[in-house]
């Protein structure tokens, strides 16, 4: 089953609802995060009927803006630690409107938050989307677990 058109329009509704933000899904190649220390990666695994994890990564400046949108709060006010639960945040809401696209009974994890690339084994990739709001381009990527 290919998800990237409801992918895109998950994520494009749930930053317009929750940031305000008008959100575009990117046609073009794009490298994403160019600096793996400047971005973090909100992580959720997916397990039950259906198993592989879910990635939401964005550069930290962009995951500062979503935190002051999400806040109603002063540029440069955001600390570290409200960045990293609003991303968790954000990864669980679009993860969890994913998930109930998925046939049969699954569960969500906790979401980290993590800096740089995350690497999980025995996945492939079903789904990549770039996205670009705010001047800058974040992504989403699915990976399957392989049985």
């Amino acid at each position: 089953m290919a998800y990237e058109e409801e992918l895109g329009s998950i994520v494009t509704n749930i930053c317009q609802t929750m940031l305000g933000w008008e959100v575009v899904v990117k046609t073009e190649a794009s490298n994403g995060c160019q600096n793996d220390s400047s971005c973090l990666c909100g992580n959720i695994s997916i397990t039950g009927a259906w198993q592989g994890e879910f990635f939401l990564k964005m550069p930290l400046s962009l995951a500062q803006k979503a935190t002051e949108a999400m806040f109603a709060s002063a540029p440069g006010s955001a600390t570290e630690d409200e960045v990293r639960d609003v991303l968790g945040e954000l990864t669980n809401m679009v993860s969890g409107s994913f998930k109930s696209m998925l046939e049969g009974n699954c569960q969500l994890s906790l979401p980290s938050v993590l800096q740089g690339n995350v690497v999980i084994p025995r996945t492939e990739q079903i789904c990549h989307l770039m996205f670009e709001t705010q001047k800058e381009t974040f992504e989403v990527t699915v990976l399957q677990g392989r049985r």
